[in-house]
């Protein structure tokens, strides 16, 4: 019999309250990204088979920002990675909170990488170390702030 799946356990957006440090993606964000999920494991480099571009040594804060505000994710059609002012419509936000991140959703995990709506590698950073709760702050208080470039 295989193992039950993972409980769904999301990020309470009940509770949470945005900072009062104004967020940008050029000063906040992209610091996270490029020790995170771009370069430190060369996973959302520009032109890697898993999207989104989070930025690699040519990038800069505009060409991501274009790829992730507003744009529809390759793995649940039904979001887009950053919605602007909505963190708790994020894709990006649920990739790093949730250990389940395609729980309740229909989610399509592409060819490259089968496990991408599972427990097993869903959460982003995939394999870990996972965004400690500060990091995570971050990106959501700039989503919420409305995901300034």
């Amino acid at each position: 019999m295989p193992p039950a799946p993972a409980p769904c356990v999301l990020f309470d957006y009940s509770t949470y309250m945005v900072g009062a440090t104004a967020r940008t993606l050029t000063t906040d964000v992209m610091p996270i990204f490029t020790t995170s999920c771009a370069i430190s494991l060369a996973c959302h480099l520009s032109g890697s088979p898993n999207p989104p571009n989070l930025g690699g040594p040519a990038d800069t804060p505009a060409t991501v920002h274009a790829a992730i505000v507003g744009m529809t994710t390759t793995e649940v059609a039904s979001m887009k990675y950053v919605v602007a002012g909505a963190p708790e419509s994020s894709y990006l936000m649920r990739k790093v909170e949730d250990a389940v991140p395609g729980c309740n959703l229909t989610c399509t995990a592409p060819a490259s990488s089968p496990m991408a709506c599972s427990g097993a590698i869903g959460r982003m950073p995939q394999g870990g170390p996972y965004l400690d709760p500060d990091k995570q702050s971050v990106i959501r208080d700039w989503i919420k702030q409305g995901a300034i470039q």
